[in-house]
């Protein structure tokens, strides 16, 4: 190597490495797919498995709602008033504006129908996720009984035949949700 490089030898190399390369995205974009298949961007799957779970379990909580028998006597009433007032009225808040999103309504001033409480758990949920994340435990933690007073309180006001819808709905709903665990 004791002769000096030349611009011709240099050119040569470098078109022949640029042609190289070019291709080389292609290549391995094509080796990763024969070996793990065409795979889509997580967050993608994600939204399209929530939205699919919304899809197929509306139908079921509609049926769970209308089985519903109503509440007597204040059922419930004090657990739900028992939820300490800045975590109810962030959780009602929330229940509305999920409600508003699927055109429905919530009323929690007389007696909560069935599904204003499932909306209550839905803002129930949000709000102890949040609490979660912003590392707020205990705070989560202490609406969790409330959460799953809630739930069971649903789960036995829409049995028909000794089977509760509202467990039905939930399982249809959470089902596609195990792809993402």
């Amino acid at each position: 190597l004791d002769e000096p490089f030349n611009a011709v030898d240099a050119k040569t190399a470098a078109d022949l490495l640029r042609a190289r390369t070019a291709g080389a995205g292609d290549r391995v974009d094509a080796g990763l797919k024969a070996v793990f298949g065409d795979v889509e961007d997580a967050y993608e799957r994600n939204l399209a498995l929530r939205a699919q779970r919304q899809q197929d379990a509306v139908p079921a909580y509609d049926r769970a709602f209308a089985s519903a028998r109503p509440l007597v006597g204040g059922e419930l009433k004090d657990t739900i008033e028992r939820i300490p007032t800045r975590y109810r009225t962030r959780a009602e808040r929330r229940a509305r504006e999920e409600a508003q999103a699927a055109g429905q309504t919530v009323d929690f001033k007389g007696a909560p129908n069935a599904r204003d409480l499932h909306y209550l758990k839905i803002g129930l949920d949000q709000e102890i996720d949040t609490l979660f994340r912003t590392g707020d435990v205990g705070a989560a933690n202490l609406l969790k009984p409330f959460r799953e007073r809630i739930v069971g309180t649903l789960d036995d006001i829409t049995k028909v035949g000794g089977k509760s819808l509202y467990q039905e709905a939930r399982a249809l709903y959470a089902e596609p949700s195990a792809l993402l665990r």
